[in-house]
């Protein structure tokens, strides 16, 4: 990729309007669940995916039940967004998390919490 194509991706992706939310990856063959926090969730989504994709995912367990069970055993979601009338600041992000990891922990959930 040149220097001006990469340009034009960055300006692109500035002018995208950001969902702030948490997202949940879970493996239907694995007992964990993996969560995690973003100020932009669909970029935080494909990261992740991306990553596991290339077998660099710096989450070593998840990567190892995809590259076990393959992409098909995953689900990826989003499980909760900041109000539109919030402001989505990182210290509101990091409490909406740790509410849902108590929520899926309480019902017998191992639950890993996600690098940003």
């Amino acid at each position: 990729m040149n220097k001006e194509n990469r340009k034009e991706l960055v300006m692109k992706a500035m002018q995208e309007k950001r969902t702030p939310g948490i997202f949940k990856i879970q493996c239907k063959n694995s007992e964990i669940l993996y969560l995690g926090a973003s100020l932009t969730l669909e970029k935080a989504l494909n990261r992740h995916v991306g990553e596991l994709k290339c077998n660099s995912h710096k989450n070593l367990n998840m990567q190892s039940d995809w590259n076990k069970f393959g992409e098909e055993a995953f689900s990826i979601e989003t499980i909760a967004k900041v109000p539109e009338d919030r402001d989505p600041d990182f210290t509101f992000l990091m409490k909406l998390l740790t509410e849902q990891i108590q929520i899926y922990t309480d019902k017998g959930f191992k639950v890993e919490k996600l690098l940003m």
